[in-house]
């Protein structure tokens, strides 16, 4: 935590941008690993949802409150 607060903010921004592919090569890992059979576009959208913490994102009809897949 120290070291972060010594960063200047362009020293922690560079450290965002290499620690996104890593988080974005994690996820689509273990989406694949645990839905091997999806369309390559349902697989690329559950990426998105979890990437951007938003599950509504790329649906078409909205549920309800009571929808599990809204957060």
């Amino acid at each position: 935590m120290m070291a972060w607060q010594k960063m200047t903010p362009a020293e922690r921004l560079a450290v965002a941008f290499q620690a996104y592919p890593f988080a974005l090569d994690a996820v689509r890992v273990t989406e694949r690993q645990r839905q091997p059979d999806l369309w390559e576009e349902e697989f690329n959208w559950r990426v998105t949802r979890r990437m951007q913490g938003d599950q509504s994102l790329g649906r078409e009809v909205n549920l309800g409150p009571n929808d599990p897949t809204r957060s």
